[in-house]
This record gives structure tokens, C-alpha cells and sequence, in this order.
């Protein structure tokens, strides 16, 4: 896959350290340099074509490889299997006045196992789901967080599983506190 990010976590480096990454070439081929001699978790992904970059837990670790760096060497030959996700755009709006709501965070569910989750807020909201069935549940500072269904209770919930390269769009109404 031309254009795809590539990343190097060595095990052990602290989340939110920098480190090294690239993108492919033309052929998907990808060269990293530098990289310490320990066992190290590669990524890769190309969001805008419905390919995650799959960094959490969310994910059944597609576009992911383990390798061993040897000290003074080089690992070559590896393949990096990518799948495609469906888009989930979320959107909020104020249920007494219809008003959006625009600083939300959202909170996604893998339903059934392995039981995995994943909050956040992302740019527009927009986020690369896996295709297996989830849940959604909106939250933001001074309204009750709402999952998507019914009655907006986990209960009343509607699970929701997209196919790849599937976008859904809707609207989450949130009550303000009382």
C-alpha cells in the first residue's frame, strides 16, 4: 500500500513518546533506521482509505507485527497485513433546545469478547471503527452521557457494526444536567 504511516514502538517506551515512523513508497515498501535492539511492535495504517492506524487496544492487531531488532543488524521481509474499518461519525445536540454540541467525547464498546473500549475526542469526531458489532456513548461536560439507541440507557442501547469502508453518520441527543 503506497503512502501508509509506519511506526516503530520499542516494548517499554512510554505512550506518547515520539518515535520513529515512516511511510511507504510506491510498492508499500518501508525502511526504518535507528531502532533500539529489543523486541519492538510495528504499526501500520493509512486513514483517509479506511485503513486504522491500529496504536490501541481497540484493535485485533491488524496492520501490526512484533519483531525482535538484533543488536548491529537489520530485520528485512516483513509483511504488514491491512484491513479496512467502517467511519463512524458522531455528532451531539442539546435535547431541550436541538443546539449542537460540539466538545464531546466519545466512548466506543466492543461488544462480546474480547470486551475492549476506547475514549476519546478526534478531530470532527470522525472515527475508524473494526467491523464487529460496538456500542457508542456520548459524553461532554455539563449534559448525562447518552449511548446511542432507544433511550440513550446502555440498556436501550443499539449495537452497531459497519462493514468495511461503511460510513454512518448520526446524532446523539444529550439531556443537560438537572
Amino acid at each position: 500500500m503506497p503512502n501508509a504511516i509506519v511506526k516503530a514502538t520499542p516494548h517499554g517506551v512510554i505512550l506518547m513518546t515520539i518515535v520513529p515512523n515512516t511511510r511507504t513508497d510506491a510498492q508499500g515498501r518501508f525502511v526504518l533506521a535507528g531502532l533500539l535492539p529489543v523486541q519492538t511492535h510495528l504499526s501500520a495504517g493509512k486513514e483517509e482509505d479506511f485503513y486504522p492506524a491500529a496504536w490501541s487496544n481497540f484493535w485485533d492487531d491488524p496492520g501490526a507485527a512484533e519483531v525482535e531488532v538484533p543488536a548491529g543488524g537489520e530485520v528485512s521481509g516483513l509483511t504488514i497485513k491491512l484491513s479496512p474499518a467502517g467511519r463512524l461519525n458522531v455528532r451531539a445536540k442539546d435535547a431541550i433546545t436541538g443546539e449542537p454540541v460540539d466538545a464531546i467525547t466519545v466512548h466506543l464498546e466492543r461488544v462480546g469478547s474480547p470486551n475492549r473500549s476506547i475514549s476519546g475526542s478526534s478531530l470532527g469526531n470522525s472515527w475508524l471503527i473494526p467491523t464487529v458489532p460496538v456500542r457508542v456513548c456520548v459524553q461532554a461536560r455539563g449534559f448525562q452521557p447518552a449511548w446511542y439507541g432507544a433511550n440513550g440507557t446502555i440498556e436501550g442501547s443499539e449495537v452497531i457494526t459497519l462493514s468495511p469502508r461503511q460510513i454512518l453518520t448520526f446524532v446523539i441527543a444529550i439531556s443537560p444536567l438537572q
